[in-house]
């Protein structure tokens, strides 16, 4: 089996296609039926993969991988006593992935089709601020449980800085290009950088 189980190039960019357990239960599914797979992932950051490529490994040498149990040694090894938060901020992840933005298909003539959200419903609803606010409280929360400086801290501000906060800046970008008062602000200022640089002082 060869396929594509990733979000295509330049499709929600920043945004992780996390989804371990997804991959593992289609994989497990289909175990019976084939004798290997090939899953050709790309991404815009290698992290957004790399639980998904790791329980694929795992599954593809032994179908019967207890897949919660493997998750939860990651976690435990990884993060330490930060584990637990970590977790939830995965698990977040998943959801939102696999509900908000791959959940909705439509049937076509060639088979089902995922029916992508769009920007406004993806920064709005999908991954609006107050989720992305709790998303970012699990990453405080473990950060707080663990030693600082300690190697478990150090993961987890790489996840962090590689996983979450590319979200949440693109995400506060689009909303603050979409909020009224900062739009009628921002244009109040280029136009009169405008007449500035026609008009120059003096002339």
């Amino acid at each position: 089996l060869w396929n594509y189980p990733c979000k295509f190039r330049g499709a929600f960019p920043d945004v992780p296609e996390h989804a371990p357990r997804a991959w593992a239960s289609y994989y497990k599914d289909l175990a019976p039926h084939i004798f290997g797979a090939y899953a050709q992932t790309h991404s815009t950051r290698w992290l957004y993969n790399h639980l998904n490529n790791y329980v694929f490994g795992k599954v593809m040498w032994k179908p019967d991988t207890d897949v919660d149990q493997l998750l939860d040694e990651y976690y435990r090894l990884m993060f330490g006593a930060g584990a637990q938060p970590m977790k939830s901020f995965f698990e977040s992840l998943e959801r939102l992935w696999m509900k908000g933005v791959v959940g909705k298909t439509a049937e076509t003539p060639l088979g089902p089709i995922v029916v992508r959200p769009g920007e406004y419903d993806l920064y709005t609803r999908i991954y609006s601020p107050v989720k992305l606010a709790k998303i970012g409280s699990a990453l405080d929360a473990a950060a707080e449980a663990v030693e600082p400086s300690s190697l478990e801290a150090r993961r987890i501000a790489l996840m962090r800085r590689e996983i979450f906060e590319p979200m949440r800046r693109r995400a506060a970008r689009y909303i603050e290009g979409i909020d009224v008062p900062s739009a009628i602000k921002r244009r109040g200022a280029e136009s009169l950088n405008s007449r500035q640089r026609r008009f120059p002082a003096g002339e």
